[in-house]
């Protein structure tokens, strides 16, 4: 075989394996930023947050219920875009996927380090601290890493990731394969998701800066008075 043969097959393979590769990097990347940012890092905390949901409001519920079904449709979202599509000659890697990459792995990163800042201070519960088994711990307010730039930097990559599972999965000019996006199914549910997974988050931050103003006093307010924006720096 010729080496003009040779460079041509490498060609052609090339053709063929890089839009697979980048498609399974954009799905497993996604994937992991929302598996990332539905976790917390001490599971132990989920277990003693659930046991305490029939005492809170309808946006700790909703969140302590939605977690598990999300983790689980966005794994199971993924697994039938890749399985369908890899036999399908419809792949496509454009502005959407490479935005949603980005924005996937942004997301878990910047969530991981919302998680080392908040250390032991860390609940999806927002009276949980209240309620410790160790009442007289007490542990400091958080003013570092991401907490430096806004209060609620946590929830950014909740919307950061699922703004990414939406432009890969349920757009069909972005998605990967347009499997999900074709099916009456299970398209409209994680459209539903999509649109009211932002609306308890949103809903507890002013119940979670009441909770600090309690427990911190002065120490809160002069927080606030550094770090005047809630999620998002110069607008909220």
């Amino acid at each position: 075989m010729s080496l003009s043969m040779r460079v041509q097959d490498l060609g052609t393979g090339a053709a063929v394996y890089l839009p697979v590769l980048a498609k399974s990097a954009t799905v497993l990347g996604v994937g992991w930023g929302l598996f990332v940012t539905l976790s917390p890092p001490n599971p132990a905390m989920l277990g003693l947050d659930l046991a305490r949901k029939k005492d809170e409001r309808w946006t700790e519920r909703l969140l302590l219920g939605i977690t598990p079904l999300v983790k689980s449709l966005s794994w199971l979202t993924g697994a039938i875009e890749l399985h369908m599509s890899f036999y399908s000659s419809n792949w496509r890697v454009n502005p959407y996927t490479l935005t949603a990459f980005a924005l996937g792995v942004g997301g878990g990163l910047w969530r991981r380090a919302c998680y080392k800042a908040l250390g032991k201070r860390f609940i999806f519960n927002i009276d949980g601290r209240r309620h410790s088994e160790h009442p007289a711990e007490r542990l400091p307010l958080v003013k570092v890493g991401p907490y430096s730039v806004v209060r609620h930097p946590a929830y950014i990559s909740a919307v950061v990731t699922w703004s990414a599972f939406a432009l890969v999965f349920l757009n069909s000019e972005g998605s990967v394969g347009g499997s999900i996006a074709k099916m009456k199914t299970l398209h409209p549910i994680l459209v539903l998701l999509s649109a009211l997974l932002p609306l308890p988050l949103i809903a507890r931050i002013p119940r979670e800066e009441t909770s600090l103003n309690d427990e911190f006093g002065k120490e809160w307010m002069d927080y606030t008075v550094r770090v005047p924006w809630k999620m998002v720096p110069w607008v909220w």
